[in-house]
């Protein structure tokens, strides 16, 4: 079964789920726990789906059993919180020559207030609920032969008995680019940014999507 990062998710009517974006792999045994889709209805949020709710793939869809609101109601892959709260009191104390713009509750930028009137820059902290042990495979993700850079993984392959990943599809170039297919003999290490192989870009140069 192929999955391609990008594909559209179909429900069990065929109407459009979300997109495929991320593939989350057992680090030790390569197989294949659930696929990652974000949500066509629900802002950015991203969704864990299981296997057993796949039906069919090929180059354009994930064909699922779900219905959308089976969809909807999946446990999230990350959830984004503000750990950065702005203070709780008032705004520092103002100087005479910096008065509040009128009509405004705020100060004017660069007032001179003190370190306390810095801008509240907020900062975000990502959770990720996936299984300790478990890593991700996504468009970013690099695969790097022992001579260097091959490409970025666009479909990963996984052996419908077994649940292991049998290959990488890997586009190579930026403005003249071509796939490349990977076995996964081929792989050294696999993490989630990151995929290593045993040997030269030249061994799988010639190795061509059927």
């Amino acid at each position: 079964m192929d999955f391609h990062l990008g594909a559209r998710v179909l429900g069990n009517d065929e109407v459009g789920l979300g997109e495929l974006t991320r593939v989350v792999y057992d680090l030790d045994s390569w197989t294949i726990d659930f696929l990652i889709a974000q949500s066509a209805h629900m802002g950015e949020r991203e969704l864990q789906v299981p296997l057993d709710a796949v039906e069919t793939t090929d180059d354009e869809s994930v064909q699922t059993s779900m219905s959308e609101d089976e969809f909807e109601d999946l446990e999230e892959y990350a959830r984004s919180h503000n750990i950065s709260p702005p203070p709780d009191r008032d705004f520092a104390e103002v100087d005479e020559e910096d008065e509040l713009v009128p009509g405004s509750e705020s100060p004017p930028v660069g007032a001179a207030t003190g370190i306390e009137s810095i801008a509240f820059i907020p900062i975000v902290e990502q959770d990720t609920y996936i299984p300790s042990g478990d890593a991700v495979i996504d468009r970013s993700t690099e695969v790097w032969a022992t001579d260097g850079l091959v490409g970025n993984v666009r479909t990963v392959t996984m052996d419908d008995d077994t649940g292991r990943i049998r290959e990488v599809v890997v586009r190579h170039g930026t403005i003249f680019t071509h796939e490349i297919v990977v076995p996964v003999e081929h792989v050294e290490s696999m993490r989630t940014d990151t995929i290593v192989l045993k040997v030269e870009r030249a061994t799988v140069d010639d190795q061509h999507p059927r």
